[in-house]
């Protein structure tokens, strides 16, 4: 964590084949905990609460958030196929931003996934007077809105 300078610190655990086996919460992930493994630290797969992916598809916010109304003090949704692999992991406050931002004023762009959109920079491009060059700019933004 220290290394990739991580911000998040509850982690899946998964078998060679992409199977949950586990789940390693940021209350064991401290310093005092340093010496033991992970097998040993961690929520076996029995105890965790996952939902399955087809439950995910229809509305996946809505469902999360079912989730984590049902499941009080339960932060991290993990998300499973048939054959128990992980699929996804899902945070709480994920969807409370992104229903947070799906009733404000000003929101960032965003897919029908609540996947942020990518932004773009405008270069002003100026004429050898120094006025702004519009025809140059509205070609740019055309090209950007094209890509």
């Amino acid at each position: 964590m220290d290394t990739k300078h991580y911000k998040f610190s509850t982690f899946p655990v998964l078998d060679s084949s992409g199977i949950l086996v586990g789940l390693l919460s940021s209350d064991v992930v401290k310093p005092r905990h340093a010496t033991k493994t992970v097998q040993v630290t961690m929520k076996k797969r029995e105890d965790i609460k996952t939902v399955p992916e087809e439950e995910m598809r229809e509305n996946p916010i809505q469902r999360a958030e079912q989730f984590f109304t049902d499941n009080v003090g339960i932060n991290k949704l993990l998300i499973v196929d048939e054959n128990d692999k992980l699929r996804g992991l899902v945070t709480a406050s994920d969807v409370e931003r992104i229903m947070r931002d799906s009733h404000a004023p000003l929101r960032p762009t965003s897919d029908e996934k609540h996947r942020l959109a990518v932004g773009a920079s405008l270069y002003l491009f100026r004429n050898k007077g120094g006025q702004l060059d519009k025809k140059r700019i509205l070609s740019h933004v055309e090209a950007l809105v094209e890509r």
